[in-house]
């Protein structure tokens, strides 16, 4: 006689996942894995990874069924206002909302965590942003591979062709960053248990990056080489002349200087570089 799985630690835990490809959907699959009830949104074509990631089926690939398994899906069009009390009565079934997508278009489809609370005040929101919301990269997409090079992880890995640094596979950000956010749904849900508030939470690809570099990514002055002589050394063989990378993980920042101009990429302000950040 087969005994059956006791009930994991999220069980009664009801979750709603509007996010395609990685980042979100694996922190969905870990949240279900855990005994949450996970529910999908889909937009009418599908989750792009259905038809990439090595297809299987028409409509299905390998990649999309192991981070999907173990949940429920619903196929909703967003844009529609038809589409507004569906999404409404998910939000006042949920627990927990999990969004990805670009900060610009959360109001203009009543996405904001803002609007989410107006629905369910004890609401514990995710919202996720590839490359953060602040800075002047704030707020664009952006991919595992675009943060890979934003962040110098793909040099790190020294894998490179013809002396060019190329990407690491697999998309080591994207699962950091499923897994942070998992962990900062969890710690918000202990929140609410102990004060019956809800929570947002906010992760990013580039923050992930930059905290599983860990020391290759960091600089102390007190105890490191000057930091342009450092860097200079360290990937001139990699890094076009002119172009010099400094990163500091004290700060949470990328800075890159080309050229004469300044870009500084911001992580998470005052808090751990690429931890979830759970605010009130």
């Amino acid at each position: 006689m087969t005994t059956p799985f006791p009930p994991g630690a999220l069980a009664g835990v009801k979750i709603v996942e509007i996010a395609q490809a990685l980042a979100v959907p694996f922190a969905g699959i870990l949240l279900a894995d855990m005994g949450a009830d996970v529910i999908k949104v889909e937009p009418p074509a599908g989750d792009g990874i259905r038809h990439t990631m090595e297809p299987i089926l028409p409509g299905e690939s390998k990649g999309f069924t192991l981070i999907n398994r173990g949940k429920r899906s619903i196929c909703l069009d967003i844009t529609r206002a038809d589409a507004r009390p569906v999404l409404e009565r998910l939000a006042k079934w949920a627990d927990v909302v999990m969004v990805s997508m670009k900060p610009a278009d959360l109001p203009r489809y009543g996405l904001t965590y803002e609007d989410f609370r107006e629905m369910n005040p004890g609401l514990v929101f995710l919202e996720h942003v590839p490359l953060g919301k602040k800075g002047p990269l704030g707020g664009e997409p952006g991919y595992d591979v675009v943060v890979q090079g934003i962040s110098g992880t793909s040099v790190l890995t020294a894998r490179e062709r013809d002396g060019v640094p190329i990407n690491i596979r697999p998309a080591f950000n994207d699962m950091g960053t499923g897994a942070f956010s998992a962990l900062g749904i969890v710690a918000a849900l202990r929140h609410r248990d102990l004060t019956g508030e809800g929570q947002r939470v906010e992760t990013s690809l580039l923050g992930t990056a930059m905290a599983l570099g860990n020391q290759l990514l960091s600089w102390f002055d007190v105890t490191d080489p000057p930091v342009e002589a450092s860097y200079r050394t360290a990937i001139a063989r990699h890094v076009p002349v002119g172009r010099i990378s400094r990163r500091s993980e004290a700060s949470g920042s990328a800075t890159t200087h080309e050229a004469g101009s300044r870009i500084s990429i911001s992580g998470t302000t005052g808090q751990p570089t690429g931890s979830s950040r759970s605010a009130a």
